[in-house]
């Protein structure tokens, strides 16, 4: 039988390999758990500064009772704007037709023709 020589004997070569193979896996899962540590802290930084963001641009206290009278003022302003509008309409035209009213010293004047 001829075969060709080898170096080193076959059960010296399958530990070598089941040896390699080991290292491999072991190498494979310390790169994943470093990955998912690095994947983790940076997940963690990013949303600790956006809430950090958010808190430290929070308006206060007096900033919101502050836009809130604002608000109220330009409500108020709007509110008594158009019960003007509607009291100039009011007094110068008829709830019925539009036409302008009809006033005493009109019909006086009507009435001597």
């Amino acid at each position: 039988m001829s075969s060709t020589p080898n170096l080193i004997d076959d059960q010296a070569k399958m530990y070598l390999d089941a040896t390699l193979q080991k290292c491999h896996q072991t190498r494979i899962k310390v790169h994943s758990i470093a990955l998912n540590i690095i994947v983790f802290v940076l997940f963690v930084s990013i949303v600790g500064g956006f809430l950090y963001y958010c808190y430290r641009t929070k308006p206060t206290k007096e900033d919101v009772n502050y836009k809130m009278m604002k608000d109220q003022e330009f409500i108020l302003s709007k509110i008594r704007f158009y019960q003007e509008q509607q009291e100039k309409i009011n007094q110068h035209s008829s709830p019925i037709t539009g036409l302008p009213a009809f006033s005493q010293n009109d019909s006086d004047y009507m009435s001597s023709l």
